[in-house]
């Protein structure tokens, strides 16, 4: 049975930094609750190192 389309991995751009292994990007289960503010996790395909996608500043809007 495949995973929900929320929750399936997508590969990163970025080599893992502790053993240059590939990466995949999944949803942070987490997001929105407590201080989790990082919608996207990057996951070592080879080690256990897991770290954060950078999240991209918010546009503020509103008037005065």
């Amino acid at each position: 049975m495949a995973p929900p389309p929320e929750r399936e991995a997508a590969p990163a751009a970025r080599p893992c930094p502790a053993c240059g292994s590939r990466t995949r990007k999944e949803l942070n289960r987490f997001y929105g609750t407590a201080l989790s503010v990082h919608r996207v996790l990057l996951v070592c395909t080879r080690c256990p190192w897991v770290g954060f996608e950078p999240t991209p500043p918010r546009i503020e809007q509103g008037g005065r």
